[in-house]
């Protein structure tokens, strides 16, 4: 009984693109660490806009390569983009804040007046 007898010849499969692993699988799950990681860190700025800027790739490659978004690179991707104007927003606060101590030292170390000065010399004024 060969296929050869019947000429018998399988009908081509379909292009489909494969389906999601549960959950979002390995890939899925680097979304999603990376999304809680960069939320975790975007206080500190710099590192939590390069994380959330992987994630959000990684997450769109997902979405590319299965077509839609399962539970784990939803999540990942969702919080990649809260931390991403947070971590933008800390950064220039950072910076500033920077600016502002830098220049403060550069005041008191530019200045004549002493930082003990006080306006009372004499300390009996205070008792009286």
């Amino acid at each position: 009984m060969d296929n050869q007898e019947y000429n018998y010849t399988p009908a081509p499969q379909p292009n489909v693109a494969p389906a999601p692993q549960p959950l979002g699988g390995p890939e899925g799950k680097t979304v999603m660490v990376l999304g809680i990681v960069a939320l975790a860190l975007c206080e500190l700025g710099i590192p939590g806009i390069i994380l959330a800027a992987i994630a959000i790739h990684k997450a769109k490659q997902w979405a590319a390569s299965y077509g839609n978004f399962t539970a784990m690179p939803r999540v990942g991707n969702i919080l990649a983009r809260v931390a991403l104007p947070i971590s933008i927003v800390m950064t220039v606060f950072w910076i500033l804040y920077i600016a502002f101590i830098c220049f403060m030292v550069w005041v008191a170390l530019h200045t004549n007046t002493p930082p003990h000065a006080i306006p009372f010399d004499d300390f009996s004024t205070l008792v009286a």
